[in-house]
Formats: structure tokens, C-alpha cells, sequence
């Protein structure tokens, strides 16, 4: 057993019996314990910092809206688990010893295009919760806004420094194929 299989077993365990489970779980947890209170948050901050009374003004929002932003978030959640899922197929993969094959590459690339589509949707989906949740504020108190932080430019530096890695490995395993064919 060479050291990639020793670290894959374990890792895949994990995967499989807590990672998925945790993000599905978390979300689903969220949105149908805790959705009145993520709308309330942003409603109450909104009005609070622009001087309005928050007495015999409904919070409850609609569901609909709840409803439309657990499918936004949840958008998030699908990307995510995608790449888990692929991310347990190449572990699965070099639990059985492959360590250099085109499946690999295929998982890898499948694994930093998810990457990649949840680091550009992340602020994103902020922008869009943030107008759906103040969607019911009178004109005026509604919120818009995009915010891209610092971990957001580190994360797409990050997955794009992988594509690059993944688009190295590509060439290297057509090399490999050719060198392979040759007499």
C-alpha cells in the first residue's frame, strides 16, 4: 500500500460519512429551523441603521421568499457537493492503486470546474440574498449589494492556480499516451 492509498482510505471515509451529510444537513437545517431568523437579521439591521421604528412591522416573510432563498443558497450547496462527490470518486480511484489515468484527470477537472462556478457564485448568491430578503422593505429601504472580500480573490486565485495544475497534468498524461505508443 504506497502512501496516496494509505491517506485515501481514511479521507474517503470521512467524505462520505460526515462531509456530505454536514453540508446537506446544515442547509437543510438552516433554512427550515432558522429561515424567519436569517430574514429578520437583515431586515432588522436594515431598518435599525436607517432610523426606522421596528415596532408593528411584520418579519415574518412570505413563503415564497424563503423558499426562493433556500433554492439561491441551495444552487451553492449543489456545487459544492458535486465536488465532493467527484472528490470521493478520485479517492476511490486511488484506493484501488491508480494513481495516473485519464479518469483521474477527468475527475480532477470536474472537481475544479465545481471549484470554480462555487467561488464565482458565492458573492453572487450574497448580492442576490441580500435583495431578496429586503425585497418587502418600502421603496427605498431595499438592499442591493456585492461584496467581494479577501477570501473571495484568495479563493479564485487558489482553483484558478489548479486549473492550471489540472490543464499541466492533461498534457502530461497525453505525453505519457504517446511516449506509451511508441516502439
Amino acid at each position: 500500500m504506497n502512501t496516496v492509498q494509505k491517506y485515501a482510505y481514511p479521507l474517503k471515509f470521512s467524505l462520505v460519512i460526515i462531509g456530505i451529510p454536514f453540508v446537506i444537513g446544515s442547509f437543510i437545517y438552516k433554512w427550515v429551523f432558522h429561515s424567519i431568523s436569517v430574514f429578520n437579521k437583515i431586515k432588522l439591521t436594515s431598518m435599525i441603521s436607517t432610523g426606522l421604528s421596528t415596532s408593528g412591522i411584520s418579519l415574518s416573510p412570505p413563503l415564497a421568499l424563503r423558499l426562493l432563498a433556500a433554492a439561491i443558497e441551495g444552487i451553492s450547496v449543489i456545487l459544492l457537493t458535486y465536488g465532493i462527490v467527484y472528490f470521493i470518486k478520485l479517492l476511490s480511484n486511488y484506493c484501488k492503486g491508480e494513481l495516473f489515468s485519464e479518469e483521474i484527470i477527468l475527475c480532477y477537472r470536474k472537481i475544479m470546474w465545481a471549484a470554480l462556478a462555487w467561488t464565482i457564485y458565492n458573492p453572487l448568491s450574497l448580492m442576490i440574498l441580500s435583495i431578496v430578503t429586503t425585497i418587502n422593505n418600502p421603496p427605498g429601504q431595499r438592499i442591493i449589494s456585492l461584496t467581494l472580500q479577501g477570501k473571495d480573490i484568495f479563493h479564485i486565485f487558489i482553483v484558478g492556480s489548479f486549473l492550471i495544475i489540472n490543464s499541466l497534468m492533461q498534457e502530461a498524461y497525453k505525453l505519457k499516451r504517446e511516449q506509451d505508443l511508441t516502439v
